[in-house]
C-alpha cells in the first residue's frame, strides 16, 4: 500500500509539471484542463491502491507513472509546453480507461476497518 501512495504522489507532481506552462510574458500559466486530464488516472487508481493489496495494483501503478513521465517529458519539456496535438489529453484518459477494472474490483470490497 505504501508504494501506491508514492505512485499517487509522483502522479500529482507530474500532473502539475504538465499543467504549469510558460507564458509568452515570461510568467507561468496553470492550465486547468490539462491538470484535470492528468489527474484523472490517479483519481481512479487511488481507491484501488487503498483497498486492494496485490501485485496487479502495484504493477499497474508503476506502468502508469512510467507512461505519464514519458508523456510529460515529451509533451511538456521537449515541445516546451506547446500542446499542438491532443496527446496530453488522450494518453491520461486512455490510461484511466485501462484502470477502470481495478476500480470496479476495489468497489466490490468493503472498506478496511481498523
Amino acid at each position: 500500500m505504501k508504494l501506491g501512495f508514492l505512485i499517487i504522489g509522483v502522479g500529482i507532481v507530474l500532473s502539475f509539471m504538465a499543467a504549469v506552462v510558460p507564458h509568452f510574458s515570461g510568467a507561468y500559466q496553470l492550465q486547468i484542463s490539462v491538470l484535470l486530464a492528468q489527474l484523472t488516472p490517479y483519481a481512479i487508481y487511488a481507491p484501488a491502491a487503498f483497498k486492494l493489496d496485490d501485485r496487479a495494483v502495484e504493477v499497474s501503478g508503476v506502468l502508469l507513472v512510467l507512461v505519464h513521465s514519458g508523456l510529460v517529458a515529451t509533451e511538456r519539456f521537449a515541445q516546451e509546453g506547446q500542446y499542438a496535438d491532443s496527446a496530453i489529453y488522450a494518453v491520461p484518459l486512455l490510461a484511466a480507461t485501462f484502470l477502470l477494472p481495478l476500480l470496479v474490483r476495489a468497489a466490490r470490497l468493503p472498506w478496511p476497518s481498523k
